[in-house]
């Protein structure tokens, strides 16, 4: 695991998503964190199984 400080404040996203775009795999868990519910919600427009959607979201 890398040793880079992720900030905990909503002003860092920006600043997460420019790292995950450039392949930081802890910018990434911190980002799925963030927003797992965000992200499972819509995940769940597809499919109604909700058993099958966390492991898809992180």
């Amino acid at each position: 695991m890398s040793s880079t400080n992720i900030p905990s404040d909503e002003s860092c996203l920006p600043e997460l998503w420019a790292r995950f775009r450039n392949g930081d795999g802890e910018a990434f868990d911190e980002l799925t964190k963030r927003r797992y519910r965000l992200l499972f919600n819509y995940a769940t427009r597809f499919t109604k199984d909700t058993e099958f959607c966390p492991p898809f979201i992180g």
